[in-house]
């Protein structure tokens, strides 16, 4: 993949918040200046996730979503109203995860934990 696509795409994650379909993606990279086809953000954006680069999630329309989130692992609480993604560190979860891999004798062990709820604002 190349560097200047790579570049393309996660400047036009960095550019909303939260997490995002991979059209808007493409719509923000194109409001942007940069011609680059829908094909292109979907193949990108599924490298990035494959290198741990991007979080993705499903949506409540079960669309795939994607946040630049870095390379540190955490964890995301998302309001299922207005989409609002808080990175949260769950230390218990850690150490549980790892407990339950090792007792079963697994390695090299990955998760992803979603909460999902409704923020405050919503629920005002």
């Amino acid at each position: 993949m190349a560097r200047k696509t790579v570049d393309i795409v996660v400047g036009a994650l960095r550019a909303g918040e939260g997490f995002t379909t991979a059209q808007a993606v493409h719509s923000r990279a194109i409001a942007l200046g940069h011609s680059v086809s829908v094909a292109t953000v979907y193949r990108t954006l599924r490298l990035l996730a494959d290198a741990g680069t991007v979080d993705q999630m499903v949506g409540d329309d079960a669309q795939l979503r994607y946040r630049f989130c870095g390379d540190a692992h955490h964890h995301h609480l998302v309001c299922r109203s207005c989409g609002l993604t808080l990175e949260v560190e769950a230390a218990v979860i850690e150490n549980w995860t790892n407990e339950m891999a090792q007792a079963r004798g697994f390695v090299d062990v990955r998760h992803i934990l979603e909460i999902s709820g409704v923020c405050s604002t919503c629920s005002a």
